[in-house]
């Protein structure tokens, strides 16, 4: 990210909106990849609200691998091939019981390599939304399927909505309340925007525009001949001319709050949200590419492991 924050046009993101769809059908078409942990549990919680407010369906996917010895060409025995088929069974039929049955979608297992199950499973259902649970904000955590969650946000061909902690019983009721975005001068932080209006529209949320700019005391000493004072001044002016062009296409459709912070992106978003008290995070990612770029990279991946609500990522919009 630049010094100073460039400045889009009121225009810029008139065409970033997901297809035309109905308000009704934003997110029908929802699968959960679960597992036996209670991340998964959060995740399933995390998704109802918005398949009960979309009138959709919640479908259960359960990856699982291939027995020991199977990539080496080793015939499995048929022993293990049942206990493991039987234990899938169980996870389904166990997470199953926490999704209302008019609710109930698929129940869905796979074998083979999770990351490329799960897209493929998101692909042939056209799914709207993919749901992953996240062991927490430890830095040395990973998400729930380990590196599969991490490449199912670069990699799904659409949303997916990652849960960190237990919902509040008030979320899983009724949905979010308040809505974080963060914002960009990027097309996808753009689309995450039109995302995360909608939702604040369906569910009569009030939006947090959040929008970071760099905090000079951490640039070099002499930063070309402006003083640090007053670059500082100038970066803050621009982060606040950003925002309030930013909301021109969007802050007709809800109420918009807006949050300038300075310093580490990921930290500043976070933080934004905590003392916001929202209880979603909307943030694009650039997907597939697994580049480190401002949103996605190190940026959104320390707001899925540090946030202390769940983190929708907006990269592609079926």
């Amino acid at each position: 990210m630049s010094a100073v924050t460039s400045i889009p046009s009121a225009s810029r993101f008139e065409n970033l909106q997901p297809r035309a769809r109905s308000e009704s059908s934003l997110f029908q078409n929802v699968v959960a990849a679960v597992d036996d942990s209670e991340p998964a549990k959060w995740g399933i919680d995390a998704a109802l609200p918005f398949v009960r407010k979309y009138g959709g369906k919640l479908s259960l996917l359960h990856a699982t691998a291939f027995p020991v010895g199977w990539a080496a060409g080793i015939e499995p025995c048929p022993g293990d091939l049942c206990v493991a088929d039987a234990q899938s069974d169980v996870v389904l039929q166990e997470t199953s019981r926490l999704v209302p049955k008019e609710l109930m979608g698929e129940k869905i297992l796979r074998e083979g390599d999770a990351d490329q199950k799960i897209v493929e499973v998101i692909r042939s259902l056209k799914s709207d939304l993919l749901v992953i649970g996240t062991h927490g904000r430890n830095l040395a955590a990973r998400l729930l399927l380990g590196s599969t969650a991490e490449s199912a946000v670069r990699h799904a061909p659409c949303p997916v909505l990652v849960a960190g902690h237990p919902v509040t019983a008030a979320f899983r009721d009724n949905g979010p309340n308040r809505i974080a975005i963060a914002v960009d001068d990027s097309d996808q932080a753009g689309l995450a925007a039109a995302v995360g209006m909608r939702l604040a529209e369906s569910f009569a949320a009030t939006v947090i525009l959040v929008h970071v700019v760099p905090d000079v005391a951490e640039f070099p000493p002499t930063y070309g001949d402006v003083p640090q004072v007053t670059l500082q001044a100038d970066v803050r002016s621009a982060g606040e001319a950003f925002l309030a062009k930013f909301l021109l296409p969007l802050d007709e459709h809800a109420p918009v709050e807006r949050v300038l912070c300075e310093g580490a992106s990921a930290r500043g978003i976070v933080t934004a949200a905590r003392e916001n008290n929202a209880d979603l995070i909307v943030i694009g990612t650039h997907g597939r590419h697994g580049l480190s770029r401002w949103i996605l990279g190190s940026t959104a991946e320390a707001v899925l492991r540090q946030a202390d609500c769940p983190v929708l990522c907006v990269g592609h919009v079926q």
